[in-house]
């Protein structure tokens, strides 16, 4: 029976391609992104606050969404800076934003015409927000 000798030299590093890893936090609503040693998260645009920019030009009627109301609201847009959460049209905020918040219900309509809303009890779950 011939014995093979194993050699002891280590085995050269393979060459490893970073790889994006999507993260998604729930609880925060925090997109991550993690690449090789390089970390850095985005906030989603969903959740940052409402921020109307600096005056450069005119005022425009925008959109952004509302996480506490799970809804979107118009605001004054500046024109210059503010953030990602902007929309042109409210359709564009729920198209991009309901989807993406879990919190969000939308009920639907049959249920609202079926009752008559202002009789409804109140319902404290309603009223409670996400961190």
């Amino acid at each position: 029976m011939q014995h093979k000798i194993l050699s002891h030299r280590p085995r050269p590093q393979q060459l490893h391609r970073p790889r994006p890893q999507q993260l998604y936090d729930i609880t925060s609503s925090v997109l991550c992104c993690v690449l090789s040693s390089l970390f850095s998260c985005a906030a989603d645009v969903c959740s940052l606050a409402v921020d109307s920019g600096l005056e450069c030009g005119s005022y425009r009627r925008r959109w952004y969404f509302d996480p506490a109301l799970g809804a979107c609201a118009p605001f004054w847009f500046g024109g210059c800076g503010g953030n990602d959460n902007r929309f042109s049209s409210e359709h564009e905020c729920l198209q991009t934003c309901v989807r993406q918040h879990t919190n969000v219900v939308l009920r639907p309509q049959t249920e609202i015409l079926s009752k008559d809303v202002c009789s409804l009890d109140q319902d404290p779950a309603a009223a409670q927000t996400t961190p």
